[in-house]
């Protein structure tokens, strides 16, 4: 069996058949192994009346899992699934072209890679190419969100691309479980680090859609400094350039007071929480660092963040205004917040 589709699921009774009908189209050449992380709603019974057959056929894997989170889930679906690659699918989106991915991995078959990768951004570097064989490290940049969105080639989600299922075992790469915010943006830093060849080609593969109710909506009013700390914590221990750990720190730092703006937490919690993170790490030149984010957000936010980042007392001044004005833009993961 070529291509495991490994689907995690929690709560989504409205959105889990359009996940799997995207899928059951090439089901003679793929698994598709859904866990499910614990629903109280409709989801398994849902998955179980209409799919019965490739259930019981093998072709549909359903794990009944502990609700122990969508990494949990992921790591749950790496460990059961019986393809030679794997490829991530969110129970609220879909593929827009499987088909396309089976396609690539049969014609690639003679090169020795270990993950295949899409990008829309594709062309704008590479032109009428049809695709180009990377080094895993070299997209580092690009998954750390430091590049601009309309120029990277590595999305930071665990959407877009294809693992060689073989690749992921012998190196034990799995989603942290501790990590809230940002656990898909660790595994696939995980991947860079052993430096794989990654195929990159153009290819809009995927459809991401929001949802509400969707998990990464529903952590916004969580702990947002432990959130924060413990991405940071993760990604430190992985090797990663000391100007790019820097920016990291910078950029998460905003990613988090976004967070905060978004909050009902209390603006002494927020400078209590800011001070916090600054004791917790540190960034080297901190105005040139801010500035430096200029490639993938707009200039007033980078300015009202390294200011509060000098003082974080400044927020109980900046922040009334900063809720008022909707100019207030950044990229979490590749999707937009204002």
């Amino acid at each position: 069996m070529i291509l495991s589709v490994i689907i995690p699921t929690y709560n989504s009774q409205d959105t889990i058949i359009r996940a799997i009908n995207s899928c059951v189209a090439y089901i003679d050449d793929i698994e598709i192994v859904i866990v499910d992380d614990g629903s109280k709603d409709l989801t398994t019974k849902l998955i179980e009346n209409k799919y019965s057959h490739f259930i019981e056929n093998g072709k549909i894997q359903l794990i009944n899992a502990n609700h122990g989170g969508a990494g949990n889930a992921r790591n749950l679906g790496i460990e059961n699934s019986k393809g030679e690659w794997i490829i991530f699918l969110d129970s609220d989106d879909e593929f827009l072209s499987l088909r396309t991915v089976l396609i690539d991995l049969n014609a690639f078959r003679q090169y020795s890679f270990d993950v295949l990768n899409y990008s829309i951004n594709y062309k704008k570097k590479y032109g009428q190419r049809s695709y180009s064989i990377i080094n895993g490290k070299a997209l580092t940049w690009d998954n750390l969100g430091l590049n601009n969105e309309s120029l990277k080639l590595w999305d930071s989600g665990p959407a877009y691309k294809a693992f060689r299922r073989e690749f992921l075992i012998q190196h034990n790469i799995r989603f942290p479980l501790n990590i809230k915010v940002g656990e898909d943006l660790v595994f696939n830093q995980k991947c860079l680090q052993e430096d794989p060849d990654i195929i990159v080609k153009y290819g809009d593969i995927y459809r991401v859609i929001e949802n509400k109710n969707s998990i990464t909506h529903k952590i916004i009013n969580q702990n947002i400094l432990e959130d924060g700390v413990k991405l940071v914590q993760a990604v430190e221990k992985l090797n990663i350039k000391n100007e790019l750990m820097n920016e990291f720190i910078a950029k998460n730092f905003i990613s988090i007071l976004v967070r905060f703006l978004k909050s009902v937490n209390s603006i002494d919690d927020i400078i209590f929480s800011l001070k916090q993170y600054k004791k917790n790490f540190k960034v080297e030149k901190a105005f040139l660092t801010f500035y430096g984010l200029k490639q993938n957000l707009n200039v007033p936010i980078i300015l009202v963040s390294w200011i509060i980042w000098k003082q974080p007392h400044m927020a109980r001044v900046l922040f009334p205004p900063m809720k008022k004005v909707k100019y207030l833009i950044i990229t979490i993961r590749g999707k937009k917040y204002e």
